[in-house]
C-alpha cells in the first residue's frame, strides 16, 4: 500500500487504486469514506506540511474524480 510512501509521494494514481480495491468488494460505503478521508487529509496537509501544494489532491483534483466513480455505482 502506501505505508513506504511519504506524503509528498502519493500520488492521485495511489488513491484510486485503493478506491478501486474497496470497490471490486463491494464496500461501496466504504469507498465513499475514504474519498472524503482522503480530501479532508490533502485538504489538511496543503495548509499543515510545508510544501504541499504539489500533493495528490491538487493533481487533477483527486476528489472531483472519486466522486465521478462513485457517482457511477
Amino acid at each position: 500500500m502506501l505505508h513506504h510512501l511519504t506524503i509528498y509521494d502519493i500520488t492521485r494514481a495511489h488513491l484510486l487504486d485503493i478506491i478501486g480495491k474497496v470497490e471490486k468488494r463491494g464496500s461501496l460505503s466504504v469507498a465513499e469514506k475514504l474519498r472524503t478521508w482522503f480530501t479532508q487529509l490533502f485538504t489538511y496537509a496543503t495548509v499543515a506540511i510545508p510544501n504541499m501544494h504539489d500533493n495528490a489532491l491538487q493533481q487533477g483534483r483527486v476528489e472531483r474524480i472519486l466522486w465521478q466513480r462513485i457517482a457511477l455505482w
